[in-house]
């Protein structure tokens, strides 16, 4: 059985999902200008993929697990949401 859940992307503060080619996908996750960085920076969508990698590692076993002992319900994980929560400076242009 594979591991393929919906997993949608959220960033505080914009009403939108997440995509690749929306217009927050490609931006630095440091809030800095992206003239003003270089390539090895990390974007917001470089981050959500992490995100996305971590969550469905081995088949998402931990995911899996961490939702049987929270629930009495047994069903399979279907939709994941990831909300990119900031406190520091990074501002949605």
């Amino acid at each position: 059985m594979t591991f393929q859940p919906e997993i949608i992307f959220q960033v505080a503060g914009y009403p939108e999902p997440v995509v690749q080619g929306s217009r927050l996908w490609n931006l630095p996750l440091s809030g800095k200008n992206a003239q003003d960085v270089g390539n090895a920076e990390w974007t917001v969508g470089d981050y959500l993929e992490a995100a996305r990698a971590f969550l469905i590692r081995d088949q998402g076993q931990m995911v899996c697990q961490a939702v049987k002992q929270l629930s009495n319900r047994h069903k399979p994980v279907r939709t994941m949401a990831v909300r990119l929560e900031n406190t520091g400076l990074f501002t949605i242009p």
